[in-house]
């Protein structure tokens, strides 16, 4: 689920320069934005699970961290890197985002915890 709706938003990041309506540009954003947060709650969750008690107050610290520090960089970076290319931003913010979710497979994809939630996601998927 996570790596599935990072790989969405990671192709929009990817189409946005290339929109020349607004209109687009506006849907691509909106629904990009969506699904980049879409697998927070799901990522919480799993990181609760594999974190022991004692460390999740700084797990969650260093995950907000690192998940708003880049954030915070492009905003100073973002002229330099625009006057570069437009595309440029948007490609280097692709590379990235795809580099996160390779390592997030190679070390997350089959872990028990996972695994397991999985099949929750998948049994109550059939349900509904």
């Amino acid at each position: 689920f996570i790596i599935y709706t990072r790989l969405v938003s990671t192709i929009l990041t990817l189409a946005f320069p290339f929109l020349r309506l607004p209109l687009l540009a506006s849907i691509d954003y909106i629904v990009f934005t969506s699904f980049r947060v879409f697998a927070l709650p799901a990522q919480q969750a799993l990181m609760m699970t594999l974190v022991s008690g004692r460390r999740r107050a700084t797990a969650s610290g260093t995950n907000q961290t690192a998940r708003l520090l880049p954030s915070a960089l492009s905003t100073l970076l973002s002229g330099f890197l625009l006057s570069v290319s437009v595309i440029f931003p948007f490609a280097l913010a692709f590379v990235t985002i795809m580099t996160n979710l390779y390592l997030y497979y190679r070390f997350f994809w089959n872990v028990p915890e996972a695994r397991e939630r999985k099949k929750i996601s998948a049994r109550i998927g059939s349900e509904g």
